[in-house]
């Protein structure tokens, strides 16, 4: 039951597949999911609630005291007693009925993830939402049009933007049909998470066995985003059109 409740999982209309990682041990162990591990940053060790992607943090025996010869990235690790340092992206769900422990949910890592409204949203379920729409919206087969997001703080200090790479296997009429129209029908139909602010065509760089470098994709979209001028609030993360 436990592992189906987490593959059937969505919130804000978005599909959030989840995968049962366990829960903390009474006594010996503690878990909690939140918005930010930043400090100074909003949301910053706020806990995040039953079902909303956050970042895990642990408490525990288990849990090293310290880096060696470090106490500047120990005092960043820690903050009272939570480790913060782990980078995964979970949420969790009470355990049993009325019962205080939770069962714990993996999304994605931290490098992944996309604050919205003050609402995390992982770049996984964006891109599966987008794909959706694009291929439902131009009639587009399966397999011919590929997406992927990144999110990038260039208005905001405190949102990010929705930065969408679009790869279709196609470059006439589809492109042209896309392009014209993309961000206009998507801001229309789309979940708040998955509305884009910007778009560009092209490859979406991968690893040998498939999966999306995002470090690159934000590299190009950096790129995009000093050619066209647009100034960033903050040096990691994109967004342009």
């Amino acid at each position: 039951v436990a592992f189906k409740k987490g593959w059937e999982h969505s919130r804000n209309g978005q599909d959030l597949c989840g995968y049962y990682i366990g829960r903390p041990h009474d006594g010996l162990t503690e878990v909690i999911i939140v918005k930010n591990c930043e400090k100074g940053k909003d949301g910053y060790m706020v806990e995040c609630e039953a079902g909303e992607p956050g970042l895990l943090v642990v408490k525990g025996g288990n849990v090293m005291k310290g880096y060696v010869s470090d106490p500047a990235a120990t005092a960043k690790a820690f903050e009272e007693g939570w480790y913060v340092n782990l980078g995964d992206v979970c949420f969790y769900f009470p355990a049993g009925e009325g019962g205080s422990s939770k069962d714990v949910y993996w999304l994605s890592r931290e490098s992944n993830l996309m604050i919205r409204g003050g609402t995390n949203y992982s770049y996984e379920q964006v891109n599966a939402e987008l794909t959706s729409f694009l291929e439902k919206e131009y009639h587009l087969e399966k397999g011919k049009v590929e997406v992927a997001v990144v999110g990038l703080k260039i208005d905001s200090e405190h949102e990010d933007s929705c930065c969408v790479t679009i790869s279709l296997s196609d470059e006439d009429a589809d492109r042209e049909r896309v392009e014209a129209t993309f961000l206009d029908r998507a801001k229309a139909s789309v979940s708040k998470g998955a509305m884009p602010t910007y778009f560009m065509f092209g490859k979406i760089p991968k690893t040998f066995k498939g999966s999306i470098l995002t470090k690159d994709l934000v590299k190009r979209w950096e790129a995009e985003v000093e050619k066209k001028g647009v100034k960033q609030t903050r040096k990691k993360k994109p967004r342009v059109k």
